[in-house]
């Protein structure tokens, strides 16, 4: 049980210090992070090369998982466009039934 809190202190202090959200943290689970890692990886003013670590996390994780990080509104287009699609072809359906 104190392994389990204190691992969830660790998390919490990532959350608070790397400024990552609740989808982050869960990404960088999946991927196995440690907290520790990501309160490493964050980048100093003089590493400009470094990516910000919500950043390299989404990047690691869309390599890992060959997915796309898909943001709410670009997702929410998506899901309308397809709801759209459907209805459209039902109407479409319905007509060619009709002749």
């Amino acid at each position: 049980m104190v392994k389990n809190e204190q691992r969830e202190e660790l998390w919490k202090e990532a959350y608070k210090k790397c400024r990552l959200s609740i989808r982050h943290i869960q990404m960088a689970k999946e991927l196995g992070l440690s907290p520790k890692s990501l309160i490493k990886n964050i980048p100093n003013p003089k590493q400009k090369w470094k990516l910000p670590v919500r950043d390299w996390i989404e990047e690691m994780y869309a390599k890992r998982f060959k997915a796309k990080i898909c943001r709410k509104s670009s997702l929410n287009y998506v899901i309308a466009s397809r709801i759209l699609a459907r209805q459209s072809d039902a109407f479409c359906r319905c007509e060619k039934r009709s002749l």
